[in-house]
């Protein structure tokens, strides 16, 4: 079959990937690594990948994707008639945006996150020269900025949610961490996409609150994981 031209949407409430909720056994697909590369190249970022350095870099970049109410909706916030797809006015409507599976101790989480920073990495990470902890809200960001995030990113965490679709445009080596808060442990999308794009991934029942002593021993154990030779 042919197509002059043809839309994909890889994410979305009636996308393959969340209908199906179960594990795939595709891996390393060239259909959402090939997509992956487009969005980047289009938007004329591939010099900022990291196969631009001309060797791997020991620092370890972690990205908490968090989830918080915002009084617009970014798709609102970010919108241009004369480029977008809809027109800017039909969000007009929508009122606040809210949001489920918010972590309750969410400050608590990044400030816990944070002192990964000062941790002695020669003592425990002897494989990573510094350690980075970025806490991102990317509904404050224009789409370029979040895949710029992305692609300075080791090891993305956060709740379930849309968000963690940006994983495919992280770093090779990279992994993602999905905390399952509020009964959404069922939902299998992001572990399916990460495991198409060939990414390293986890999937962590939480409580919510984030016991925080469980959440570091995760995020150390990915630090070491990362293999800091490798781009």
């Amino acid at each position: 079959m042919c197509f002059k031209d043809l839309a994909i949407g890889i994410y979305g409430p009636a996308a393959p990937i969340t209908l199906n909720s179960r594990d795939t056994p595709c891996s390393k697909t060239a259909l959402v690594r090939s997509y992956s590369d487009y969005v980047i190249r289009g938007l004329g970022l591939h010099h900022e990948t990291h196969y631009a350095s001309s060797v791997p870099s020991r620092t370890v970049v972690i990205t908490y994707m968090s989830r918080r109410i915002t009084k617009e909706w970014p798709e609102r916030k970010y919108c241009d008639s004369k480029h977008s797809f809809f027109l800017c006015h039909l969000w007009d409507g929508f009122g606040p945006r809210h949001l489920g599976r918010m972590i309750s101790n969410d400050r608590e989480v990044v400030q816990a996150l944070k002192q990964l920073e000062q941790y002695p990495v020669s003592a425990e990470f002897k494989h990573v020269d510094r350690i980075i902890v970025q806490d991102v809200d990317f509904n404050e960001l224009a789409f370029e900025e979040q895949i710029r995030v992305d692609l300075r990113t080791d090891i993305m965490i956060g709740p379930h949610g849309a968000g963690l679709m940006h994983n495919i445009f992280m770093r090779d080596r990279a992994k993602l961490i999905e905390l399952f808060v509020d009964g959404s442990s069922a939902n299998r999308h992001f572990h399916n996409l990460a495991h198409w794009y060939g990414r390293s991934y986890s999937g962590i029942s939480a409580s919510n609150p984030i016991q925080i002593e469980q959440l570091l021993l995760i995020v150390r154990t990915a630090i070491n994981q990362i293999d800091t030779t490798k781009y």
